[in-house]
């Protein structure tokens, strides 16, 4: 009888840059899509760090992206091109197996009723990946429009983004979750702890 994991056991011992390098040939996976994905984790990550949470070393680990097409929105605008939700979920999935992020269900602290609201964030596997494979270099003038652009978001929205940002950094009550959602409605780039 075949089991479920059969597939996958394989690579489960390797690295998270291996397991990537071993998975993405199998699949009909947009490359550059996956890349430019894992890029605009990238530029949201460390401009957060730069603009919010300046002179705290790795602060920018205690805030997680909200929602899946926060990431999307971004990468729209600065290539203005259309992605298609599946492709780019399908994306998200890969980078999320292969471990080169974290993407989970958005914690119930947040009181978040639709269960197909994700948090999510570059780790230091994606880091290396980026690193490793000079994607910076590869996608140089993309990966400047992503933090310009990014940059510009958090600029015009900087109260908010900096009201944000202190409430995620405190413990997370009912009333702090309210705050925190009706202050997302006003971002293109969500955040969450």
């Amino acid at each position: 009888m075949s089991n479920l994991y059969d597939g996958v056991l394989p690579y489960d011992d390797l690295a998270p840059i291996e397991r990537m390098d071993a998975l993405i040939a199998p699949f009909s996976i947009d490359r550059r899509l996956l890349e430019t994905t894992l890029l605009a984790l990238e530029a949201i990550d460390t401009t957060i760090a730069r603009l919010l949470v300046e002179g705290v070393l790795d602060s920018s680990r205690n805030f997680y992206i909200c929602q899946d097409q926060s990431v999307k929105l971004l990468l729209e605008e600065v290539t203005e091109e259309p992605i298609a939700h599946k492709q780019f979920t399908e994306v998200l999935l890969l980078l999320n197996e292969t471990r080169l992020n974290f993407r989970f269900t958005a914690a119930r602290k947040f009181a978040i009723e639709d269960s197909s609201v994700k948090q999510l964030r570059i780790n230091s596997w994606g880091k290396l990946f980026i690193e490793t494979k000079a994607l910076i270099t590869q996608y140089g003038a993309l990966y400047k429009q992503l933090t310009a652009c990014i940059t510009q978001l958090i600029s015009d929205k900087k109260s908010t983004y900096q009201e944000i940002t202190d409430l995620l950094s405190q413990p997370i009550q009912s009333s702090t979750a309210k705050r925190i959602a009706e202050l997302n409605t006003k971002l293109t780039v969500k955040l969450l702890s």
